[in-house]
């Protein structure tokens, strides 16, 4: 009788377990889904707005090398300013 109590004491303690490890797996799971699904997301998303402000900033700095008269290299420096300022801004929020 009292083997009987122990090996269903132990079963218990077994189920506890296995559930305890269910739970634990399931949690990691979700972590990784929820990084995949939002966090990746979010760093795409922002690592794609860099690359285009880059593009721009290049493309600025083209068009300022290439200009010959004085109110085009003004216009074309005041645009590569701007376009700086904004990948500096993107590149210090990713």
């Amino acid at each position: 009788l009292q083997e009987v109590e122990q090996i269903q004491i132990s079963a218990l303690k077994l189920a506890s377990l296995n559930r305890e490890y269910h739970r634990k797996g399931r949690r990691a799971i979700h972590n990784i889904r929820t990084f995949i699904n939002v966090d990746y997301e979010n760093i795409r998303d922002a690592r794609n707005m860099l690359e285009k402000f880059r593009q721009e900033l290049d493309f600025a700095k083209y068009e300022l090398r290439g200009a010959k008269t004085p109110e085009t290299i003004q216009v074309n420096n005041a645009l590569y300013a701007d376009a700086l300022k904004n990948f500096q801004k993107q590149l210090c929020d990713v």
